[in-house]
């Protein structure tokens, strides 16, 4: 089956060399898997699994891109994400997230933002993904103005999306606006753990 266009480009930029003969699905996985894997393998790896469509179900595609994107691996996830449409696979909320996850780790905010648009119905961890990617770019007016959209989403933020805000306040130069949203962190019932305090503390 081929990959669309839009995917066969992604894979061509990458430099990613071709894999002539049928490679060992487990083999792949436990490269893609691996902490110590370094990028050009991971991208070796990730484009076998996709030209020889090795990836069964949403669950194996979502192990993937949750791997991939603790490396930030930006590019391998907006690949599989056209693969998995391709093999119609809808992508749900924790692809999508995992998949922001990887834009943010890998420094293309531009990127997380628009996947967090182009979901119908974003959830927790995607709003939460979004926050930290902006957090990890300094960008905390988008940090601040997502989080605070999460209500109008009808969506209660979790720990860790008041903490990457907070965070990102940190980064801004910002001391009032977060220990603001740890006050509102608490107004919402929720316990301020070690990483909140700290970005305050910093933050002040």
């Amino acid at each position: 089956r081929m990959l669309p266009l839009g995917c066969l480009l992604i894979l061509r930029d990458s430099g990613a060399a071709p894999i002539p003969m049928r490679p060992r699905k487990e083999v792949l996985l436990a490269i893609v898997q691996s902490s110590s894997t370094s990028r050009p393998r991971t991208w070796h790896a990730v484009v076998a699994l996709l030209r020889h469509d090795l990836l069964k179900g949403r669950h194996e595609f979502l192990s993937v891109l949750r791997a991939i994107g603790k490396r930030g691996a930006w590019d391998c996830a907006l690949a599989i994400l056209q693969a998995m449409r391709h093999a119609r696979e809808s992508p749900d909320e924790l692809c999508h997230a995992a998949a922001i996850k990887a834009c943010g780790t890998g420094g293309r905010l531009d990127h997380a933002l628009l996947l967090l648009r182009a979901a119908d119905r974003p959830s927790t961890a995607s709003w939460g993904a979004a926050i930290a990617a902006c957090a990890a770019q300094g960008a905390w007016e988008a940090a601040v103005d997502l989080l605070h959209s999460t209500y109008g989403a009808r969506l209660q933020p979790d720990l860790a999306a008041y903490s990457a805000a907070i965070s990102a306040c940190h980064r801004g130069v910002k001391p009032r606006l977060a220990v603001r949203i740890l006050h509102e962190l608490r107004a919402q019932r929720l316990q301020p753990d070690v990483v909140a305090y700290s970005a305050a503390i910093s933050a002040c």
